[in-house]
């Protein structure tokens, strides 16, 4: 009789708690931790029924149990010293203990759970599978030190909650996959971005870095990245996470005709600036049929990269090998993925721009002085173990303090810009002008010598001589100085060429010097 009323008593409960188990299937939902979702489980069932609970976080390898963390006990019961990976008897089948199973006798438990006895000892236990994908990921077990009979209604509570810790579980793992994998690529941005010259210096490119890495971090198979000329003049760019696919892309000219058609799933999603869904490529119109079947794409998402300072548009394409009904979440994921890949393109590319201008002077386009020493460094240690020599051109615009009180700065910026220009014009690509300062430029003539280096110093003297500026003319003064002639001495050298500089304009100015 005492058992009858105890399960009379359970049922009773059960019913009362019936809006607090509603209760229960939210809080279970706000968890974002295993931990805390057993956790809450595990206290509504103590605190109700006077029942405790463990929770073994399982695996299967071939056909044995195991556990892969320490179990999880959320009362106040402890979790013992003995090995765990010796709970399960491992002469059992592991389909076994992907059953219910209710034991109320201590050897069935045993022959069950070896050595579990010795850690919580349980007189009655019931065992509930928590499955995922339909593979077995754990086990909840309910269980009490007395010997007393579960109510058939308490039985049913335990299986409904691990269905439902399935759900929760699959939340939390995808929640943790996303957040891990957004931390991945905000690690890739940072990466990326702190080493945006990588490409210019014989590593892999950047661009096409970020597309190799885009499989692991979205879950698909394969990532191609296609970035569109202005105005389409150009053909399309081309990066694919596989070199095979590119291959066979390029030798297909795929891109070159399908961006011709208005229903290509890649103009679509350009000019809707939304993803394009492919659930069977081998049969959608929007795709090519014969270069899914050679590429063994079946289902794929397109989407636009977020354009930014003008940059191009370009598309991602994320493929699969096998049909995929892909879910709102992942969409969403996936849009974020290609927005910020646009972002770090962008940002790549606007960094280089900041790294070039960086570089230049902004009135003339001429070196400046900063980047003219870090060249100048450099050419040095290289000429010194070479037989050639290479000669400096230090000149300064004649008069040019007077030029600006008198007419202004906006007229002296202009004799400053003609000046840059005619000298650049009288040089090679190979040589080195920039502005040293002021209205002080120097001139790098490389494996030029002395003489030959006075021959383009008087052909720059006369070219500025024969401009103007608002009627206004120009004249300047050179010195020139010749490395392994002159000095091996870095600082030496452009002292040389600065005091042969002053000569010419202490002899009457329009001259050149050298030593």
């Amino acid at each position: 009789m005492s058992g009858i009323g105890s399960n009379n008593m359970e049922s009773k409960k059960l019913n009362e708690y019936r809006e607090y188990i509603i209760q229960l299937y939210r809080a279970l939902n706000r968890q974002h931790s295993i931990e805390g979702a057993v956790s809450v489980l595990g206290n509504l069932i103590y605190k109700k029924f006077g029942y405790r609970s463990i929770y073994l976080d399982t695996a299967k390898d071939n056909k044995t149990v195991f556990i892969k963390n320490s179990p999880f006990q959320s009362q106040d019961g402890n979790r013992g010293n003995e090995p765990i990976s010796r709970i399960f008897n491992f002469e059992l089948s592991a389909d076994e203990y992907g059953k219910v199973m209710y034991l109320e006798d201590k050897d069935k438990i045993r022959g069950m759970f070896s050595y579990l006895e010795g850690i919580i000892s349980p007189s009655v236990l019931l065992s509930t599978p928590v499955f995922s994908q339909n593979k077995m990921i754990g086990i909840f077990i309910v269980y009490d030190t007395y010997k007393r009979k579960m109510a058939p209604e308490l039985e049913n509570l335990v299986q409904l909650a691990a269905k439902e810790l399935t759900a929760v579980f699959s939340r939390i793992e995808e929640h943790n996959l996303v957040f891990e994998n957004m931390l991945d690529l905000a690690e890739l941005e940072n990466v990326l971005l702190s080493n945006s010259e990588e490409g210019k210096t014989g590593f892999e490119n950047p661009i096409q870095k970020i597309v190799s890495v885009l499989p692991g971090v979205t879950g698909m198979k394969e990532c191609i990245l296609i970035l569109i000329g202005e105005n389409g003049e150009k053909p399309p760019m081309l990066y694919c996470s596989n070199p095979d696919t590119r291959d066979v892309i390029r030798e297909e000219m795929y891109f070159l005709n399908e961006f011709k058609r208005k229903d290509c799933a890649a103009t679509v999603a350009l000019e809707t600036k939304r993803p394009v869904i492919i659930h069977d490529a081998f049969t959608d119109p929007r795709c090519s049929s014969e270069l899914a079947r050679k590429l063994g794409i079946r289902s794929a998402v397109v989407l636009p990269t977020w354009v930014v300072r003008g940059r191009p548009p370009g598309v991602l394409c994320l493929y699969n090998g096998r049909y995929e009904a892909f879910s709102r979440r992942q969409i969403h994921f996936l849009k974020i993925i290609a927005r910020r890949v646009g972002l770090i393109i962008s940002n790549m590319e606007y960094i280089d721009d900041l790294k070039t201008w960086s570089k230049y002077d902004g009135l003339t386009d001429l070196l400046n002085r900063r980047t003219f020493e870090n060249i100048y460094d450099k050419l040095c240690d290289i000429y010194r173990f070479s037989k050639e020599k290479f000669s400096i051109l230090m000149l300064d615009i004649d008069d040019f303090k007077s030029i600006n009180d008198i007419y202004g700065h906006q007229v002296g910026d202009k004799i400053l810009q003609n000046v840059a220009k005619c000298i650049k014009g009288n040089v090679r690509e190979k040589d080195i002008v920039a502005r040293y300062g002021g209205e002080e430029i120097v001139i790098i003539l490389r494996d030029i010598d002395k003489k030959e280096a006075k021959i383009i110093a008087n052909r720059i003297r006369c070219s500025i001589l024969a401009l103007s500026a608002d009627g206004i003319g120009v004249t300047v003064s050179i010195g020139i100085s010749t490395f392994g002639t002159d000095s091996y001495n870095k600082k030496n050298l452009i002292y040389i060429a600065d005091k042969c500089l002053y000569e010419a304009k202490s002899i009457g100015k329009n001259q050149v010097v050298s030593k």
